[in-house]
């Protein structure tokens, strides 16, 4: 084996090291900041900023062991079907929540109780996760896993920690549906190459979801 290739060798494993540990920070980062915020008394817009503050530091940390890879990590440009793919996925996703929640006992879905969220519900539940899970799951954990697995094998390991997110937040009930919506969300990464529209179809559904919430 000459130099050079023993070279390109100890840079390859050094390059694989240095995914696998930001993949381990990406996941052991998203999850403690929401058991940590989980067991805080406090308001709900200071729990949000600090659990989705400590998640974009997981993020952060695993860009800087991914080599600075920022643009990367907030993919390209989509075109404009690749919104309607995002419209699509909102769709899809909320199809699958409708089905678990009837799963789960409720017979019927009273949609006269649905109001326009509030300021503060709108902050906390729609737009921070929507931005901050998509860049940490699609973003920075879909450029890891794709340098060390295929793409059908990244869109599980990305829904796997998109449903272990709501897992802290929702219950061990959370998971099913959250890892199924992972998989929506990881299909259209896959498709338009791009976050964007993950981002819109995470915004439409949460949108949606604290809508109900807010008619509690």
């Amino acid at each position: 084996m000459t130099r050079a290739v023993q070279r390109r060798y100890r840079e390859r494993r050094q390059r694989d090291n240095r995914t696998i540990q930001a993949i381990a920070v990406v996941f052991a980062g998203a999850l403690f900041s929401i058991a940590t915020t989980a067991t805080l008394d406090g308001s709900l817009l200071g729990g949000a900023l600090l659990a989705y503050g400590l998640m974009a530091a997981a993020g952060a940390t695993g860009v800087a062991l991914l080599g600075f890879c920022w643009p990367e990590s907030f993919a390209g440009r989509p075109s404009a079907s690749g919104w309607l793919f995002g419209v699509a996925a909102a769709a899809a996703m909320l199809a699958v929540s409708l089905v678990y929640v009837m799963l789960l006992g409720a017979s019927t879905l009273d949609t006269s109780a649905w109001s326009p969220p509030g300021a503060l519900l709108v902050i906390t539940a729609v737009l921070l996760p929507a931005f901050v899970e998509e860049w940490l799951c699609r973003g920075v954990l879909w450029i890891a896993a794709r340098r060390l697995m295929n793409e059908r094998q990244t869109i599980v390991v990305t829904a796997v920690l998109f449903g272990l997110l709501h897992v802290l937040t929702w219950g061990p009930f959370g998971f099913p549906n959250r890892a199924v919506g992972g998989l929506v969300l990881g299909h259209v990464r896959a498709r338009t190459r791009s976050l964007a529209p993950c981002v819109l179809a995470h915004l439409i559904n949460n949108f949606v979801a604290a809508g109900f919430l807010e008619a509690l």
